[in-house]
Formats: structure tokens, sequence, C-alpha cells
């Protein structure tokens, strides 16, 4: 799940540098003339797909609801999904895809998300 999150975040960061080199042309990383958007876009939506499915496997994993005592992990998938998605739309639709600190730090929907994520884990396992 970190290995695909960190891809992810990756891609967008990619995404980033080329629409600078396209619309300044300016290249922040030598391989930039490389990359195209439609490509950034199509790995960004693939890697997002891929992170999704993984974490609902693992969400209903026998060993992880063995070990967490719970078989309900699977309604944080919704939270993750929000996310997701909402930081698809950030970068995909707002060309906001510079630093994923600071889209973090100024969106209060993927915060919400988050702490959403958070308190729903955390009433599962504790309740």
């Amino acid at each position: 799940m970190t290995f695909l999150l960190a891809l992810f975040l990756a891609f967008a960061k990619r995404r980033d540098d080329v629409l600078i080199y396209n619309q300044s042309g300016v290249k922040v990383r030598n391989n930039v003339a490389r990359l195209n958007l439609p490509f950034l876009n199509a790995s960004i939506v693939i890697v997002a797909t891929m992170t999704m499915v993984c974490y609902i496997m693992y969400t209903v994993a026998d060993d992880v609801m063995d070990r967490l005592g719970s078989d309900n992990l699977y309604v944080t998938s919704l939270f993750v999904l929000l996310g997701i998605l909402r930081y698809l739309q950030r970068i995909l639709v707002d060309d906001a895809s510079g630093s994923p600190t600071q889209i973090l730090l100024r969106d209060r929907f993927i915060q919400c998300a988050i702490v959403g994520w958070i308190a729903t884990f955390w009433i599962i396992i504790y309740f």
C-alpha cells in the first residue's frame, strides 16, 4: 500500500513537472521532455485504481480481520476512495499537482477524509 501510494504521488509530481515544462519551457528534471500529459494521466488513474483495489483486498483479508478483531474494516474503504477521488480532482481538473504536502495541508475535504478514515478505523477496532 505504501509503495502504491508513493507511486501515485510521484506520478502526480511528474505531471506537475510536465505542466511547468509545457507552460514555460523550463525543464525541472532532465527527463521531463520524454513525458506527456496523456501518459501521466493514464498512469495516475491506473495506479489510483490499483491502490483502491489493493486497499479493499487488505481490508477483507482473513489474517487482517483476525488480527484486528473485526470483519467490518471494508467500511474504511469509503474514506480512502473519497480521498483518492478528491486528490485526482485536484491534480487532473484543477492542475494543482505540485506539492502533495501543500494539497494535504490546504484541502479541507482531503483532511476530512483522513479524519473520517482514522475515526472509522478506531471505532471498528475498539468498539
